[in-house]
């Protein structure tokens, strides 16, 4: 990558550049590309690790095996997703399952009040 830059190559493929790095080194790896970045240069960046260079990137191509399923502008795609938070909807069995915890925590309480009358103790709650 270095030589690559230092020449002022015109086109620069990483397949995983920031895997295995740590935190100060996928930040350094942001600053030098987007250092690097100009009109003349294309960098084509092929990651799982999408929050590693999702400052750096302006087009998106998606593809699954030998299909092509998204090759658009960030700004096209920002367009056409929306994001919004729902309120959480519990399913039928919840309620019952958040009453066996209520009742688990109540038993862990009258357990704890034991507690202070025994001299061992030793209480666990399975998952």
């Amino acid at each position: 990558m270095a030589f690559a830059l230092a020449t002022n190559t015109k086109y620069l493929l990483m397949d995983e550049p920031t895997n295995g790095l740590d935190i100060p080194s996928k930040m350094q790896f942001r600053r030098t590309i987007s250092s690097q970045m100009n009109d003349e240069r294309t960098i084509i960046i092929s990651t799982h690790q999408v929050h590693d260079v999702e400052q750096l990137i302006d087009h998106v191509v998606l593809i699954e095996g030998l299909h092509l399923l998204v090759d658009t502008s960030t700004t096209q795609l920002s367009q056409l997703l929306r994001f919004e938070q729902r309120p959480l909807v519990l399913p039928l069995m919840m309620p019952s399952m958040l009453n066996l915890l209520f009742l688990a925590r109540q038993s862990l309480h009258q357990l704890e009040a034991k507690k202070k009358h025994h001299s061992i103790w030793s209480f666990s709650l399975m998952h």
